[in-house]
């Protein structure tokens, strides 16, 4: 039984289900590996708050600027605008470019901590074909030694319904995150962040459960009745219905705030509004994001946590997944590149192919004029450069004065020559 599944069963029959993501009633949290197809369902496709963080980061690895480029005789390396090498990376097929190969090979990454990559040749020998991210659900690790962590990987079987194949080492890229436990060094898979996580994960699943219930079932603010002091007791049939019929008056979040009124003698007033409990486990949502962003170094900030958001604490938070999670988690995907596919190709061309990252075309990590101001006046009064240079750093015609040529310190405008030994 799965996650979407029982929700849907939930909402519809609004029946009790003791079942919730690696926990059932009277049971205990499950501390076994999580699988990958459970790091997909119960996270990325269930979790809002996980979605939202996986879309971001996997955005902001997607829109770097991903060079290719070629060693030359001096060792230095030229960027490659064209070329057979260049359009089979970044044009890898009519239907898929490099960025969009990479946002599954992300997403699947930030899961289940690897992800697949398939080349599938169209002849045996060439470079030509095309490449495909793979579902790691779909993936198990074919090695010569099931019992040792120092056994070698022989194959990659895909098992996708009735299509059952094998594929060599050579024809798929595995790219993981480190995983120290036996059992994953045993299998060669990564470690998922969500198996770190699982518990956090689950009390976000648990507490948006609660959240849509709590407006679903929550309706109106006062219950105002009367005080009938002669009675008879309610049958079992008649409760029933009287539960029912309240349950469509005063089920439902468009009733939020209304009030309902009794036939009878008016004479008591009950509040129904949310308790302190209620209040506490709704505020409670932004700690649990705030967690599940710490499991992969996010700025909470940047997916809606707006608690302590000021502009500057965004644009410092920007460059802080930038510096922190974006560009490291692209360059461990280079690396991988560089130890399968770009040695095909040098092997190939006799060429040495790299990938890199034009950090200086990143707007996010670059200074703002203001800061550039700041950081010229600083360098000025330090004399490591002259007034002349910050001028035309920040555009500005330069003084036809022998003064504005001259490092100088920040007492006063001392020229760098006059200073000896400290003493003017």
């Amino acid at each position: 039984m799965n996650f979407g599944s029982w929700f849907k069963g939930l909402r519809t029959n609004l029946s009790r289900v003791d079942y919730s993501f690696f926990y059932q009633l009277g049971g205990k949290f499950k501390t076994n590996t999580i699988s990958d197809s459970e790091a997909i369902e119960y996270g990325y496709l269930t979790n809002s708050a996980w979605y939202s963080i996986a879309s971001t980061v996997t955005e902001g690895v997607t829109s770097l600027p991903i060079r290719l480029g070629v060693v030359n005789s001096q060792g230095e390396v030229e960027r490659v605008t064209e070329g057979e090498v260049h359009d089979w990376f970044f044009r890898n097929g009519k239907e898929q470019t490099l960025s969009e190969l990479w946002e599954l090979n992300s997403l699947y990454y930030l899961c289940n901590g690897e992800f697949f990559e398939l080349f599938d040749r169209e002849s045996v020998g060439f470079m030509d074909g095309k490449m495909y991210s793979l579902p790691p659900q779909c993936i198990t690790i074919v090695t010569d030694n099931d019992e040792s962590i120092i056994s070698n990987v022989t194959g990659y079987q895909f098992q996708d319904n009735a299509h059952n194949v094998v594929y060599l080492p050579e024809e798929i890229l595995h790219c993981r995150m480190p995983n120290p436990s036996v059992l994953g060094r045993r299998e060669h898979n990564g470690l998922s962040p969500l198996q770190a996580g699982q518990n956090i994960l689950n009390s976000s699943n648990n507490i948006e459960t609660a959240i849509s219930w709590y407006f679903e079932n929550r309706g109106v603010s006062n219950l105002i009745s009367g005080d009938i002091r002669d009675g008879m007791a309610l049958t079992k049939d008649d409760k029933s219905m009287i539960e029912t019929a309240l349950n469509g008056r005063l089920g439902g979040a468009h009733k939020m705030n209304r009030n309902i009124v009794t036939s009878t003698p008016i004479n008591n007033v009950y509040n129904l509004s949310a308790s302190s409990t209620d209040m506490q486990m709704i505020e409670n949502y932004n700690l649990v994001l705030q967690r599940l962003c710490a499991l992969i170094k996010l700025p909470s900030i940047l997916v809606n946590d707006n608690e302590q958001s000021t502009y500057n604490n965004v644009v410092e938070a920007k460059k802080q997944a930038y510096t922190e999670v974006y560009i490291p988690m692209a360059e461990k995907f280079i690396r991988a590149y560089e130890r399968k596919w770009l040695k095909m190709w040098s092997e190939r061309t006799g060429q040495e192919y790299v990938l890199y990252i034009a950090e200086s075309e990143i707007k996010a990590l670059q200074n703002t004029p203001l800061e550039r101001r700041k950081e010229a006046r600083e360098d000025v009064a330090r004399g490591i450069i002259t007034r002349n240079e910050a001028r035309q750093a920040q555009g500005l015609d330069t003084l036809d004065i022998p003064e504005m040529d001259i490092p100088s310190v920040q007492s006063g405008t001392i020229p760098v020559e006059t200073i000896d030994n400290g003493n003017i």
